[in-house]
Protein backbone atom coordinates (compact mmCIF):
# COMPACT_ATOMS: atom_id res chain seq x y z
CA UNK A 1 0.00 0.00 0.00
CA UNK A 2 3.17 2.10 0.59
CA UNK A 3 4.47 1.61 -2.76
CA UNK A 4 1.57 3.62 -4.47
CA UNK A 5 2.07 6.53 -2.55
CA UNK A 6 4.92 8.55 -3.67
CA UNK A 7 7.30 10.79 -1.35
CA UNK A 8 5.99 13.98 -3.09
CA UNK A 9 2.63 13.54 -1.96
CA UNK A 10 3.28 12.15 0.83
CA UNK A 11 5.07 15.47 1.61
CA UNK A 12 2.26 17.45 0.06
CA UNK A 13 -0.41 15.78 2.34
CA UNK A 14 1.16 16.52 5.37
CA UNK A 15 1.83 20.02 4.47
CA UNK A 16 -1.82 20.77 3.83
CA UNK A 17 -2.61 18.56 7.48
CA UNK A 18 -0.33 20.87 9.15
CA UNK A 19 -1.36 24.23 8.04
CA UNK A 20 -5.19 23.33 8.46
CA UNK A 21 -4.28 21.94 12.41
CA UNK A 22 -2.38 25.21 12.81
CA UNK A 23 -4.86 26.88 11.05
CA UNK A 24 -7.64 25.68 13.71
CA UNK A 25 -5.42 26.57 16.48
CA UNK A 26 -5.09 30.04 15.15
CA UNK A 27 -8.90 30.69 14.40
CA UNK A 28 -9.75 29.19 18.06
CA UNK A 29 -7.12 30.94 19.29
CA UNK A 30 -8.05 34.38 18.21
CA UNK A 31 -11.68 34.23 18.30
CA UNK A 32 -11.18 33.34 21.98
CA UNK A 33 -9.01 36.30 21.90
CA UNK A 34 -10.67 38.62 20.51
CA UNK A 35 -13.51 37.60 22.71
CA UNK A 36 -11.57 38.06 25.89
CA UNK A 37 -10.25 42.03 24.71
CA UNK A 38 -13.96 42.88 24.16
CA UNK A 39 -14.21 41.79 27.59
CA UNK A 40 -11.29 43.61 28.75
CA UNK A 41 -11.80 47.17 26.47
CA UNK A 42 -14.82 47.63 27.88
CA UNK A 43 -13.50 47.90 31.23
CA UNK A 44 -10.45 50.11 30.10
CA UNK A 45 -13.01 52.16 28.33
CA UNK A 46 -14.26 53.84 31.51
CA UNK A 47 -10.59 54.76 32.61
CA UNK A 48 -9.56 55.47 29.39
CA UNK A 49 -11.47 58.32 29.33
CA UNK A 50 -10.72 59.68 32.68
CA UNK A 51 -7.19 59.15 31.64
CA UNK A 52 -8.24 61.30 28.61
CA UNK A 53 -9.59 63.97 30.21
CA UNK A 54 -6.54 64.56 32.73
CA UNK A 55 -4.88 64.46 30.15
CA UNK A 56 -6.41 66.93 27.84
CA UNK A 57 -6.46 68.85 31.28
CA UNK A 58 -2.69 68.85 32.13
CA UNK A 59 -2.36 69.32 27.53
CA UNK A 60 -4.52 72.54 28.22
CA UNK A 61 -2.59 73.74 31.36
CA UNK A 62 0.77 73.18 29.63
CA UNK A 63 0.23 75.60 26.89
CA UNK A 64 -1.53 77.78 29.28
CA UNK A 65 2.21 77.97 31.06
CA UNK A 66 3.81 78.06 27.52
CA UNK A 67 1.50 81.64 27.04
CA UNK A 68 2.27 82.72 30.41
CA UNK A 69 6.24 82.09 30.00
CA UNK A 70 6.05 84.05 26.69
CA UNK A 71 3.70 87.11 28.01
CA UNK A 72 6.06 87.05 31.23
CA UNK A 73 9.51 87.54 29.18
CA UNK A 74 7.88 90.13 26.85
CA UNK A 75 6.71 92.38 29.93
CA UNK A 76 10.21 91.60 31.91
CA UNK A 77 12.05 92.59 29.11
CA UNK A 78 10.07 96.07 28.35
CA UNK A 79 10.18 96.80 31.96
CA UNK A 80 13.72 97.02 32.05
CA UNK A 81 14.34 98.66 28.59
CA UNK A 82 12.13 101.21 29.89
CA UNK A 83 13.46 101.03 33.69
CA UNK A 84 10.00 100.96 35.05
CA UNK A 85 9.70 101.10 39.02
CA UNK A 86 9.51 97.81 41.20
CA UNK A 87 5.70 99.15 42.01
CA UNK A 88 5.05 99.43 38.28
CA UNK A 89 6.65 96.29 37.64
CA UNK A 90 4.66 94.46 40.17
CA UNK A 91 1.48 95.52 38.82
CA UNK A 92 2.05 95.01 34.96
CA UNK A 93 3.18 90.80 36.35
CA UNK A 94 0.42 90.60 38.68
CA UNK A 95 -2.18 91.94 35.13
CA UNK A 96 -1.22 89.32 33.32
CA UNK A 97 -0.99 86.70 35.97
CA UNK A 98 -4.70 87.61 37.14
CA UNK A 99 -5.02 86.09 33.58
CA UNK A 100 -3.95 82.69 34.44
CA UNK A 101 -5.42 81.73 37.46
CA UNK A 102 -6.14 78.22 36.67
CA UNK A 103 -2.09 77.36 37.03
CA UNK A 104 -2.41 78.47 40.26
CA UNK A 105 -1.31 75.98 42.66
CA UNK A 106 0.02 73.84 40.32
CA UNK A 107 3.58 73.37 39.58
CA UNK A 108 3.32 75.43 36.62
CA UNK A 109 3.10 78.65 39.63
CA UNK A 110 6.12 77.44 41.03
CA UNK A 111 7.92 77.52 37.45
CA UNK A 112 6.51 80.54 36.50
CA UNK A 113 7.51 82.50 39.96
CA UNK A 114 10.95 81.21 39.15
CA UNK A 115 11.02 82.74 35.81
CA UNK A 116 9.73 86.35 37.39
CA UNK A 117 12.49 85.78 39.67
CA UNK A 118 15.72 85.03 37.76
CA UNK A 119 14.66 87.42 34.51
CA UNK A 120 13.77 90.14 36.88
CA UNK A 121 17.08 89.89 38.23
CA UNK A 122 18.83 89.40 34.89
CA UNK A 123 16.64 92.68 32.95
CA UNK A 124 15.11 94.87 35.28
CA UNK A 125 18.65 94.41 38.21
CA UNK A 126 15.86 93.68 41.15
CA UNK A 127 15.23 90.45 43.03
CA UNK A 128 11.95 90.22 44.19
CA UNK A 129 11.42 88.83 47.70
CA UNK A 130 9.18 85.82 48.39
CA UNK A 131 6.35 87.95 50.13
CA UNK A 132 6.41 89.73 46.65
CA UNK A 133 6.21 86.68 44.68
CA UNK A 134 3.31 85.50 46.68
CA UNK A 135 1.68 89.12 46.48
CA UNK A 136 2.02 88.75 42.34
CA UNK A 137 -0.01 85.60 42.23
CA UNK A 138 -2.54 86.86 45.17
CA UNK A 139 -3.28 90.49 43.67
Amino acid sequence: MLKSISWNQLISFLLIATLIYYGCILFVYFKLSSALMAVFSSSQTHKNRNAGESESESDNLFKLASELAGELQLDIQRAGSNHWAREEFILSIQGILKQYTPLKSTPFQTAASQLIVNCSKERCAFELSEEEISRLWNG
